[in-house]
């Protein structure tokens, strides 16, 4: 879990999470209880927005049930989910979009809907295990290009709705610069994915010059 290499990729991740992080792997008393209490709260906002934003509203016992499934997924296969947390966000970050995931797996789950001649519509085809790290690791591509800080904040707010408010109160950045730092985070990625475009016509720029001129 943690960079053996001690590099800059913690500095938004406080070590008391950290600590708490290793102890849920550990398997110490009380560990995932903490975990709960620190951050059900969290997760269950998430798991509502996410449900709002798609006009769907979850009942209080709709609600507690997704957060006990990310829960689940943080506990299953040995904790490997709570495993790849690499401390390169803050933990609140990170359980943010694992929360944010369950909640859209389970809701595309509940469109498979009975038809009149008794024909269930069938949700749209979950992604295999390999497509799933394709897609994490093209997302991690776009977003190295930006500090820990920038990442944190686009996540939070692009892709789990969170309030400029709510993102201030989870990083301790002020609500003045969420906007701008949002702003700079958008232009870095759209950079980085019109690159490969511009390194390919950069690298035909010179014979095309010499062609010409």
């Amino acid at each position: 879990m943690a960079d053996e290499n001690g590099s800059d990729n913690h500095l938004l991740c406080p070590p008391a999470d950290l600590q708490l992080v290793e102890a849920c792997l550990l398997k110490k008393p009380d560990a995932w209880d903490i975990l709960l209490r620190r951050f059900g709260r969290l997760i269950a906002q998430v798991v509502n927005r996410t449900a709002s934003r798609r006009q769907i509203t979850l009942s209080a016992d709709d609600i507690d049930d997704l957060v006990a499934e990310v829960l689940a997924e943080l506990i299953n296969r040995d904790a490997a989910v709570l495993r790849m947390f690499a401390g390169r966000s803050t933990l609140a970050t990170y359980l943010t979009v694992i929360a944010r995931r369950v909640t859209v797996h389970r809701l595309m789950k509940s469109r498979a809907v009975p038809t009149g001649d008794g024909v269930v519509d069938q949700p749209d085809r979950q992604p295999t295990p390999d497509e799933t790290t394709a897609r994490k690791d093209e997302i991690e591509q776009l977003l190295a290009g930006l500090s820990a800080e920038d990442r944190a904040i686009l996540t939070m707010h692009d892709h789990d709705g969170l309030s400029y408010g709510e993102i201030s109160r989870a990083t301790g950045i002020p609500v003045g610069s969420i906007g701008p730092r949002l702003s700079r985070a958008r232009a870095t990625i759209r950079a980085a994915t019109e690159k490969p475009a511009d390194d390919t016509t950069g690298d035909e720029g010179p014979a095309d010059d010499t062609a010409t001129g």
